[in-house]
């Protein structure tokens, strides 16, 4: 009905910008990627200054199998050359040795989401230690009730939506910040057209950034050995800094609940928009050497008949019955994580990989089967798993997903050992903050003394 309705305004006025981005994040939202780039794709070549759009469009290329590593960054490479202004040099204070940095924290998501999950404990800790001083930047104009926790754990917050980039980045420098870290790239909201300018003499890239940002400004994006192997620097306009244990650390949301051992059905909470079509034709494979068993589906968009019925018609293709694909649109996260306890196993999509959905599968019992590739996102899967010391379940390629999905499916004592044991592993692997936020500032300490040892050139290379 929405995307009708948008559709409709569109053929009325092909000039009605806020219709047309809208309907693109809608097709998105309903597994339409290609429809969704093309239609970004026709607006960005009729309106070139139009950086948000082109943004959007950089968003929806990572949930395209079309875009590996290289084709990601030349697209970033043109939105830098488009939109991005000329860095300009930012002169770092005087430190004494034994003082901690001041870290601003940027984005438009200091709420509920995967902020939560993997940011707020860790905040919580930098400033419980005093291992830095946190300033959290907000860009997003509306107030939500769910930031009361990040606005408790900060030094100081300071809601920015209003501020256009020029006073952006100029109450950034006022603030003498030392490490300036943004946390969302080319997200709604996000302010990569300000950065460009260089608002801090060090600048990194993290958390719902999903790779490179493009722009010459941005010195480091902030990864691990499993998400960004020796070999992948090429991918990048940024330096990449390795954290040991891992990029993310996880909170979990709920107490965890051991799945039925007994239960035959695959279970995926991930956006419509990464069941591409190979991803259907894979989870269709495992399907079809599984008789008895069904997919569960959950996301956005999923209530929808019409986009239910296509979802199914694609299956289809594998002669897969309509009723194995089971579909269930939004929920509150709590009742959403119930419907692990009836999964035997999450499978994890790509090339864009699951992040908080993939930890909670984990966190309550169930294996997680991922097919990483070149880029950053798609290897997040993988990287939780080699924290875990559960490399046996990342695949090779496709045919390897399979089979992992497959022997799981049959060796029910096997999951039955890792639901025992899954919360405590998780907890200690995943979720130690105390170890990430130690390892966290030793990383951000180590940019600011490769800056320093640059003597803070404008822009990064």
């Amino acid at each position: 009905m929405a995307l009708s309705l948008l559709e409709r305004a569109i053929e009325r006025d092909r000039e009605d910008r806020t219709a047309t981005l809208q309907s693109a994040a809608v097709l998105l939202e309903c597994g339409e990627v290609a429809a969704c780039l093309d239609r970004l794709r026709g607006w960005i070549a009729e309106h070139p200054a139009d950086s948000e759009a082109h943004s959007l469009y950089l968003r929806g290329a990572q949930y395209s199998p079309d875009f590996d590593a290289a084709k990601l960054l030349a697209a970033h490479r043109g939105w830098a050359q488009k939109h991005a202004s000329p860095a300009e040099f930012v002169a770092p204070r005087e430190r004494r040795a034994d003082e901690p940095l001041r870290i601003g924290w940027l984005s438009p998501a200091f709420r509920n989401g995967p902020l939560q999950s993997f940011f707020l404990s860790t905040l919580s800790q930098l400033g419980e230690r005093g291992l830095s001083f946190n300033v959290l930047y907000n860009s997003n104009p509306r107030r939500n009730p769910s930031s009361a926790g990040f606005r408790a754990a900060a030094d100081r917050w300071e809601d920015v939506g209003g501020l256009d980039d020029e006073a952006l980045v100029r109450r950034m420098r006022e603030d003498a910040i030392d490490v300036l870290v943004d946390l969302a790239g080319h997200a709604r909201g996000g302010r990569l057209t300000a950065l460009s300018r260089r608002a801090a003499p060090v600048q990194i890239t993290w958390l719902d950034s999903f790779g490179t940002t493009g722009i010459d400004a941005m010195d480091f994006v902030l990864t691990d050995e499993m998400s960004s192997p020796p070999g992948c620097e090429s991918g990048f306009t940024e330096h990449l800094l390795r954290l040991p244990h891992g990029r993310l650390c996880y909170l979990p949301p709920v107490p965890a609940e051991r799945p039925d051992p007994s239960a035959r059905r695959l279970i995926s909470l991930n956006h419509l928009a990464k069941l591409n079509d190979q991803v259907i034709d894979t989870w269709g494979k495992i399907l079809q050497a599984l008789p008895g068993w069904t997919l569960y589906l959950q996301a956005r968009g999923a209530d929808d008949a019409a986009v239910v019925a296509k979802l199914r018609e694609r299956f289809a293709r594998n002669s897969l019955e309509p009723r194995r694909i089971e579909c269930a649109g939004y929920s509150s996260l709590p009742l959403a994580l119930r419907t692990y306890r009836d999964a035997a196993i999450a499978l994890d999509p790509f090339p864009f990989a699951g992040g908080a959905n993939s930890c909670d599968a984990l966190w309550m019992g169930l294996p997680l089967v991922s097919c990483p590739r070149d880029t950053l996102i798609s290897r997040q899967g993988a990287s939780l798993l080699h924290a875990l010391d559960r490399e046996r379940w990342i695949a090779r390629d496709v045919e390897d997903y399979v089979a992992i999905a497959v022997a799981l499916a049959t060796d029910v004592a096997a999951r039955r050992r890792w639901a025992e044991t899954a919360a405590a592993r998780v907890a200690e692997s995943l979720g130690d903050a105390s170890r990430f936020t130690t390892e966290l500032v030793a990383a951000l300490e180590e940019a600011w003394k490769l800056r320093a040892s640059e003597g803070f050139p404008a822009v990064s290379r």
